[in-house]
């Protein structure tokens, strides 16, 4: 499995696909909100961000440390855990 990331500066947005609930919930995704650093990086829960060390290259990013070229992130092995993807995890809003 392949998934790409892409660093987008925007205006602030409720973050809300096409899909609806119901297909949403047969995605695995609960919720979907953002989420400071901070907060990534103290998540002690077991629901799971993708990749696992996000809170690092997200770190860098906010530093102002943006890469020319594309960088190739760590492979990842998804567990059903009740939540799936990057912003996600499990929590409902």
């Amino acid at each position: 499995m392949v998934n790409d990331y892409f660093l987008v500066r925007a205006t602030r947005f409720d973050p809300r696909g096409a899909l609806s609930d119901d297909e949403l919930a047969a995605e695995h995704i609960s919720a979907m909100r953002w989420w400071r650093h901070a907060d990534i990086a103290a998540y002690g829960g077991t629901d799971l961000f993708s990749p696992r060390d996000i809170a690092t290259p997200l770190a860098a990013l906010i530093a102002g440390d943006v890469p020319g070229t594309p960088v190739l992130a760590r492979p990842v092995i998804f567990l059903d855990r009740g939540s799936a993807g990057f912003g996600a995890p499990g929590d409902s809003g």
